[in-house]
């Protein structure tokens, strides 16, 4: 049996009955928390309503449950309070002073506060449920509703948020573990075992017990196996002693309907699967019971396939599946990167060890950066329904083909994506303009204009390079919600300067240079013969300043 799965893995989700009956006070119906509830208060729960008896009586409920709860009498309270980072859900009355709850459902979308919400109200009517359920809400219940409908709708919005949560760490994990495999580059024998890392990282981030790489090379009607990941070790088909006459796969009608999917799940023990008999046999008889396909996409192009074998009736969970079209995407980057470095190698075009890795730091560790925050925010637009997933979608593949671009321009030492064809003022406000995540990181570029023509194009790379790791260490490690980019010409200077509200990066931080790009910035500076400097402390922020002489 196989099935097939959407790009975010999801069921269709049906509309809760907004009609309820009996009243918060009970009237007779009584609630035995479950055991865990009572004694393990890990959740918390808010309630905004303006009616004090209402707001009394629904914290009691609560507490009866063993749940931690905290109440408030209007949306502007709620907002400057303090709110602790536990599973959590709101219980928030449609009609109050201020702003009302529909309004606070709108504000908390713009300023990213992902709570599931819970609407009350004993005046709504069915207009206006609609609108709250299309923005997200988690449930509607009308006044007076039954003491168990509210406690089964809090466990179930605090289950979400739960489910929530371990998807965003999932993805945080895997991206970081990528990143990681990116920063021990120049420690890795041979640039072409860069892939088998990402591989081996992406085959213990699904648990997988093991994997095989099967790429498009020079038969466009087949695939041909590459690599293999077993116990941990990355091996070719041969080291593997794979059988020879399973090591390509024909890509008919049925193999490209398969590969169309995002993730396809077979289950090689019961029902006609979609892969040849003679490969599910073999799969059958090293002990695998379930196998994860996902397709490697380019451009629009399919260049292959991750396969990844489990020896138990695997029952994936939803951030299971949605993470690994993600993995797949950076790997699909990886392979671009080995072949392009393969390339390089074989012209003559690559210098040295060392400048590669960096360049490949640059185009890469930005780029996967970008493509996982903008893959994490579809996910959740996707999720509850509030906003277009599809436009974080489209954006996470734009960022995805404008990192191997980058990734081409570094093996084979061209002129940096769009630098010489719309200059570097417009290149950096390209830049900028990516670099906006809605209701999260806000952007913007002051620039003179024009910039003086004599500026070399290496001299603008540079400078672009510096600018792009400046904008990726304030929202990977400080947190930034604002960043300032500036590119002025004045008295014989030109000057870039990235300025950020984070957290900004401690003495002992700034002495070892690890982790954050300053090696690199401070060695393009020297090249161009630019000075750097950084301004920055412990909760102040941080500023980024390169100066360059240029010619009057």
């Amino acid at each position: 049996m196989s099935v097939l799965l959407n790009s975010s893995g999801n069921r269709s989700r049906e509309t809760p009955d907004v009609k309820r009956r009996a009243s918060p006070q009970g009237e007779g119906a009584v609630y035995s928390p479950p055991m865990e509830a009572r004694t393990k208060p890990d959740a918390m729960v808010f309630v905004v309503d303006d009616d004090a008896p209402m707001r009394e009586s629904l914290k009691n409920l609560i507490r009866s449950v063993g749940l931690r709860v905290e109440v408030f009498d209007s949306a502007e309270e709620f907002l400057a309070g303090q709110r602790p980072n536990l599973p959590r859900c709101l219980v928030l009355d449609v009609r109050l002073p201020g702003l009302s709850g529909l309004d606070l459902q709108k504000r908390m979308a713009e300023i990213a506060m992902e709570i599931p919400t819970i609407f009350i109200s004993g005046h709504a009517d069915i207009s206006t449920s609609v609108r709250a359920m299309k923005a997200g809400a988690a449930e509607f219940l009308i006044k007076p509703f039954r003491d168990q409908d509210l406690i089964d709708a809090i466990e179930r919005a605090i289950q979400r948020d739960r489910a929530g949560r371990r998807r965003a760490a999932k993805l945080t994990e895997a991206s970081e573990a990528l990143r990681r495999c990116l920063d021990a580059l120049p420690l890795v024998p041979e640039v072409d075992d860069f892939l088998g890392q990402v591989l081996a990282t992406v085959t213990r981030q699904l648990n997988a017990s093991s994997s095989v790489l099967l790429l498009r090379n020079g038969k466009p009607n087949f695939l041909t196996l590459d690599l293999v990941v077993e116990e941990g070790s990355v091996m070719t088909p041969v080291e593997a002693n794979y059988p020879e006459k399973l090591r390509f796969l024909r890509l008919d009608k049925r193999a490209l309907e398969i590969l169309r999917q995002p993730a396809v799940i077979v289950d090689l023990v019961n029902g006609i699967t979609p892969i040849p008999n003679a490969h599910r046999s073999y799969l059958l008889g090293l002990g695998f019971k379930t196998l994860l396909i996902v397709p490697l996409i380019i451009a629009r192009e399919l260049i292959g396939c991750l396969n990844f074998r489990f020896m138990d009736d695997r029952e994936f969970r939803r951030e299971d599946i949605e993470i690994a079209p993600a993995l797949a995407t950076q790997t699909s980057l990886a392979i671009q990167l080995t072949r392009l470095a393969k390339t390089a190698r074989q012209t003559g075009i690559l210098e040295e060890r060392n400048r590669l890795a960096g360049e490949i730091h640059d185009s890469l560790v930005q780029s996967f950066a970008a493509i996982a925050t903008q893959l994490s925010i579809a996910g959740h637009a996707i999720k509850t329904k509030r906003g277009d997933g599809v436009v974080y979608l489209d954006r996470a593949k734009d960022l995805a083909q404008l990192g191997i671009a980058e990734a081409r321009c570094a093996a084979l030492s061209l002129h940096p994506f769009n630098l010489d064809k719309i200059g570097l003022t417009e290149t950096i406000r390209l830049l900028v303009e990516r670099s906006n995540v809605p209701g999260r990181v806000q952007c913007t570029l002051s620039a003179s204009k024009p910039l003086p023509n004599a500026i070399p194009l290496e001299t603008q790379q540079h400078l672009l390079r510096i600018a792009q790791e400046a904008i990726s260490n304030a929202t990977r490690h400080a947190d930034a919600t604002t960043i300032w980019v500036s590119l002025q010409c004045d008295r014989g200077y030109l000057e870039l300067r990235i300025r950020d509200n984070g957290h900004g990066i401690s003495a002992a931080e700034l002495v070892r240079q690890n982790g954050f790009g300053l090696i690199n910035m401070q060695n393009r500076a020297k090249k161009i013969g630019a000075r750097l400097k950084i301004q920055t402390g412990v909760g102040g922020g941080t500023s980024i300043i390169v100066k360059l002489p240029i010619e009057p």
